[in-house]
């Protein structure tokens, strides 16, 4: 892939895409990463994908910036990295600073606590739907199996 701005702008624009609409954090972001970086862009294939969330969650820091910065420098080098981070933190930042300005009157509104009840049920899927699509993408050996059960 060329390091070029278009997939600069791409990478920018398409992690502040998904850290608008990602609630739940990196394991929930998982599902949605793999649809636009396998199966839109084809920018990874699914062992370059496994890898990739195997590092984000092995190494130091939130999954969701451990992938934005891996798929950004794999795609478009250190500016890439640097795009794709930013990218995906942005929404997160501005939506936790709003919230903490108003946070106590935020919470004791009914539909905000009800709001949130149901995106806990759409982050539960998520997950759900990420691990099973993971776990269809193993290779089916008995080292996969023993690490599966001990997870």
């Amino acid at each position: 892939m060329k390091n070029d701005n278009s997939n600069i702008k791409t990478l920018f624009l398409t992690f502040l895409k998904i850290g608008v609409f990602t609630f739940g954090g990196g394991y929930a972001m998982i599902a949605l990463l793999e649809t636009e970086f396998c199966v839109r862009k084809k920018w990874l294939d699914k062992k370059e994908f496994l890898d990739m969330t195997a590092i984000s969650e092995s190494t130091p820091g939130p999954t969701a910036v451990n992938s934005a910065t891996y798929i950004g420098y794999k795609i478009g080098g250190v500016l890439g990295a640097i795009a794709a981070t930013v990218g995906v933190c942005i929404p997160s930042f501005f939506i936790i600073y709003i919230i903490s300005l108003f946070f106590d009157k935020f919470l004791s509104l009914k539909v905000v606590y009800a709001g949130f009840r149901g995106i806990q049920v759409g982050v539960i899927y998520l997950i759900l739907t990420a691990g099973l699509r993971m776990l269809k993408a193993l290779d089916n050996t008995l080292l996969d199996k023993i690490i599966m059960l001990g997870v």
